[in-house]
């Protein structure tokens, strides 16, 4: 059978954004913004906003880099191990030419792509603030891992792109 989430809890500590931008970092040219999503019964989020707003040629990536062993030594992403990777994203202002996507990255080696979409998000009576859970499942721990592995979320293009609950 197939196991969607070996680890139990998610192993992205800040995958809400709980704590700002700890454990992620911002690279691309783009731009970094902050906004406050009520959610109802879960309260008020606080979510980053990626922009590419007036600056050609920009590409605003937040990425998230994970350690293979914790502090104590135990190894948290085992090479091989399946996962599944979700998050909440809303899309706004695209133009023709703008898209997402998310890529994995195990040390220094080349990215792999996990997904990507120029769709924007329209709210639905489920999320009606506009969001859309995204992902994939099974997402292969590289088999080659040695020290870490960083998850880069990025907008190509035009547009804003509003991030929330991205788990690994």
């Amino acid at each position: 059978p197939l196991i969607l989430w070996p680890h139990g809890p998610n192993v992205l500590a800040n995958g809400r954004f709980a704590r700002g931008l700890e454990g992620c970092a911002i690279s691309g040219g783009g731009e970094l913004a902050w906004t406050n999503v009520d959610r109802g019964v879960k309260g008020v989020w606080k979510s980053p906003v990626l922009s590419n707003a007036g600056r050609p040629g920009a590409n605003a990536t937040l990425s998230f880099t994970l350690d293979r062993y914790d502090a104590r030594g135990r190894e948290t992403l085992v090479p091989g191990d399946k996962f599944l990777f979700s998050m909440l994203v809303r899309t706004a202002d695209f133009a023709k030419d703008s898209a997402y996507l998310v890529r994995m990255q195990a040390d220094d080696q080349p990215p792999t792509p996990l997904l990507a979409s120029a769709e924007e998000t329209q709210p639905t009576l489920a999320c009606p603030e506009g969001f859309q859970r995204v992902g994939g499942s099974p997402v292969m721990i590289p088999p080659g891992l040695q020290r870490r592995l960083t998850l880069h979320i990025g907008l190509n293009g035009p547009g804003r792109l509003t991030l929330q609950d991205v788990q690994l």
